[in-house]
């Protein structure tokens, strides 16, 4: 059902260096950045995303999320509950892993 990867995402509180890293050193482009509520978050188009993490306690390791691209999303929710996967509370289509790891599922059109 999974195609290929979307994106992954990093939560750090060294914003500035990751970004420094990623575009400098991975010579990677940016894609669009933003800033929500004080905390900053950049796309690159290679398929990276940095957020910014102001208080340590937010983080789960390094790892922010993974974003994939599936078929068909409704079918994956539903059979995702079967392996204790719940769907998150929020908008568009996050799961939930029992041991916390958060994934971030986008439809792939057709054509």
């Amino acid at each position: 059902m999974m195609n290929r990867l979307h994106h992954v995402a990093i939560g750090t509180k060294k914003y500035d260096w990751y970004v420094e890293v990623f575009s400098n050193l991975f010579e990677m482009e940016k894609e669009k950045s933003v800033n929500i509520e004080g905390k900053r978050k950049i796309w690159f188009k290679q398929g990276i995303q940095i957020n910014e993490v102001v208080d340590s306690s937010q983080l789960n390791g390094k790892l922010d999320h993974i974003a994939l691209m599936v078929s068909n999303i409704e079918k994956l929710v539903g059979d995702a509950k079967s392996y204790g996967i719940q769907k998150m509370e929020q908008s568009g289509y996050w799961l939930q892993f029992p041991d916390g790891l958060s994934i971030e599922c986008f439809e792939r059109k057709e054509g």
